[in-house]
């Protein structure tokens, strides 16, 4: 049975009962997120064909190159990508200039000790261009210092990679990692699988790590939900 989520919009009274919040520039900052409020578990966060990703803000919401240096360690070098023209029959590179790539925020859980957020990151303004296309969950205390980060969705290379999530309670995590496997043509993937706890203080803790499991797709098959299919994911429908 597939699980659903609640998306609730109102977000400092919330975030004041949680917390005493003193610093307003960090409100102002996770107010881009949309809170996510889970009603069961465990969820399985796979997308749907139609969705590049499970966690979505739609709009998105930019977040701005002060925000990502003061509450993501971005570095300016991050925030931007050198985008140019090429033309082949002079082989020659013009109109070299910078561009913004900024991350993008989605989701947000509130505890009563530190804030969870999840935020979209790429290395090109086009999804079906770009190797790096992830969403990395962070946790904050409630003053806006980082504590931690995960990436729990996305790839780092077009068709070599995958990581899933899902959540089998508020704060506890299991990580799929999706990867060829150059080995054996029967089983072209492999999938690995970890468990990560949140703390009371917000840290992420792995747990422990699963066997391999060998799968007969390729790996871009496994980024989306097939129900008729040999991944793990399945069973958390």
């Amino acid at each position: 049975m597939k699980k659903y989520f609640l998306i609730i919009m109102s977000f400092v009274t919330t975030l004041q009962c949680c917390g005493q919040v003193s610093n307003k520039d960090f409100i102002q900052f996770t107010n881009k997120f949309t809170e996510l409020k889970f009603n069961s578990f465990p969820v399985n966060c796979k997308p749907e064909p139609s969705n590049f990703f499970y966690f979505t803000n739609n709009p998105f919401n930019k977040i701005s190159l002060m925000e990502a240096k003061q509450y993501l360690e971005y570095s300016d070098k991050e925030y931007y990508i050198t985008t140019y023209d090429y033309d082949m029959d002079e082989d020659k590179i013009y109109n070299i200039k910078s561009t913004e790539n900024p991350p993008f925020a989605n989701n947000k859980i509130l505890k009563h000790n530190y804030i969870l957020l999840i935020h979209f990151k790429s290395s090109s303004l086009y999804l079906n261009e770009c190797d790096t296309a992830v969403q990395v969950l962070s946790t904050f205390k409630l003053d806006g210092e980082l504590i931690d980060k995960l990436v729990i969705q996305g790839h780092y290379t077009v068709e070599e990679d995958w990581r899933d999530v899902v959540f089998l309670s508020n704060d506890t995590l299991r990580i799929f990692d999706y990867k060829p496997n150059i080995y054996n043509n029967d089983f072209k993937s492999i999938v690995e699988i970890n468990d990560y706890k949140i703390d009371n203080n917000g840290t992420l803790v792995f747990i422990q790590t699963y066997p391999q499991h060998f799968l007969k797709q390729d790996v871009i098959f496994y980024r989306n939900r097939n129900h008729n299919s040999d991944y793990p994911m399945n069973e958390y429908e």
